[in-house]
């Protein structure tokens, strides 16, 4: 068990390193913790407290002012109310069937990152989008990132389509991540879902590689962000589904 540890220490913190702005680092961690044993559900909520620590990153981002607070805490109401409803998904669904969705949910979503060239690569402050249409959106996301554990790739698809970079982007995640993971874990945490060795161990290796990630991001800029998002996305999708 420990050398298992070890090794996952070592993958997380390489991968929330690389993927801290880009999102997308659940893609390559589930996939690690389902093959080193873990059920599905169990993987999913033992990566959400992990991925708490990521959001210290949040202080870094704030400095460099890549943060939508106003974007974040207004929808951060829908994105809770659908975050709630899929934690109770995740208690009753198959998880064989659970598997396969990850991976085709996550394919049938670089379709809207591929159609757009140059989404995300800059800010485009005065688009107005309509707010039933985008309030249901942050609802959605919300509920996939609880079925899914994939806060950072669904919120990603949102706050793109309201017209921020994807750095921004990453920013303002992160605050509706803290209030959306901490909420649903919670009733996984009751449910006994979460492996406590395996989750302090990601917490420590997503903390630290989540706060140097955002440093390096910062430094490469919006383009190579996206780039790596969508490599990182196809490739663990296609993991997942068929390895």
């Amino acid at each position: 068990m420990l050398l298992e540890l070890v090794v996952i220490f070592i993958i997380v913190f390489i991968v929330r390193f690389v993927t801290a702005l880009s999102g997308g680092g659940g893609l390559i961690i589930l996939p690690v913790l389902i093959m080193l044993g873990l059920p599905p559900s169990e993987a999913i909520s033992t990566n959400r407290f992990g991925t708490l620590a990521t959001n210290f990153s949040i202080i870094k981002l704030h400095q460099h002012k890549q943060v939508r607070w106003d974007l974040a805490f207004k929808y951060a109401v829908p994105s809770l109310i659908g975050a709630l409803l899929g934690t109770f998904v995740i208690l009753y669904i198959n998880q064989d069937l659970y598997e396969k969705l990850i991976g085709i949910a996550i394919l049938f979503a670089l379709i809207f990152i591929l159609r757009g060239k140059h989404l995300g690569l800059e800010e485009h402050t005065g688009v107005h989008r309509n707010v039933v249409v985008s309030w249901l959106s942050a609802c959605v996301a919300g509920f996939l990132s609880s079925v899914f554990g994939l806060v950072g790739i669904w919120f990603t698809f949102v706050f793109l389509y309201l017209g921020l970079t994807f750095i921004k982007t990453a920013g303002t995640r992160k605050v509706i991540g803290v209030i959306i993971q901490a909420s649903s874990l919670i009733v996984l945490i009751v449910a006994g879902f979460v492996n406590w060795p395996v989750a302090l161990m990601l917490f420590v290796a997503n903390g630290l590689g989540g706060w140097f990630g955002a440093i390096w991001g910062l430094k490469i800029g919006n383009v190579w962000v996206k780039r790596l998002f969508l490599l990182l996305a196809a490739i663990s999708a296609l993991k997942i589904m068929f390895f």
